[in-house]
């Protein structure tokens, strides 16, 4: 719902399609309504693609990938589509890791890994869901909590924007990469 009463509008469209509006008094009046939709496109690279697309070195990806096995914490950061999820979708399945993701809304992470027709990897993806009812919304910290009882070796924390990265680095805390 866009309105006076809640100006600014996250959410997703369909699958891989996220939105934000905002409408006045957050934008001006004769601006009327701003929009962003924008499309997430999975791509499943291999490590010679960031190489030729100059996106890191082989030594850089070797290393990151040494982080993710031997359970050292790593955060990808970077613009607006500079690639931040397609590169760690690659590190993540570089090892037979236990992984659970949280993200924000719309998934964009894709971690299932087959191999003739049979999933080779362990990955349980979770998405957020809001709602003005409590007791039905979803945030990045309770699925957290939930993370925290399906011991996984990694937990993927999609975007960190408040709170749940505090609660990110305090699971990093118990072991969790």
């Amino acid at each position: 719902v866009l309105d006076n009463a809640s100006p600014i509008v996250l959410g997703h469209l369909s699958k891989n399609i996220r939105i934000a509006v905002l409408k006045s008094p957050i934008v001006d009046e004769d601006v009327g309504i701003s929009a962003s939709i924008r499309i997430v496109n999975p791509q499943s690279m291999k490590k010679e693609d960031f190489v030729r697309s100059g996106t890191a070195t082989d030594p850089m990806l070797d290393f990151l990938s040494l982080c993710v096995r031997y359970g050292i914490s790593v955060c990808v950061a970077g613009a607006t589509s500079s690639g931040k999820t397609t590169v760690a979708g690659w590190i993540l399945t570089t090892d037979n890791k236990r992984i659970y993701t949280i993200e924000n809304g719309s998934r964009e992470l894709a971690l299932v890994r087959e191999k003739d027709g049979r999933v080779v990897n362990s990955v349980i993806h979770t998405l957020t869901r809001d709602s003005d009812n409590d007791r039905q919304r979803v945030d990045q910290i309770a699925l957290l909590d939930m993370a925290l009882r399906f011991n996984p070796d990694i937990v993927v924390v999609g975007e960190m924007r408040g709170a749940e990265a505090n609660a990110a680095q305090e699971a990093a805390r118990t072991g969790v990469a």
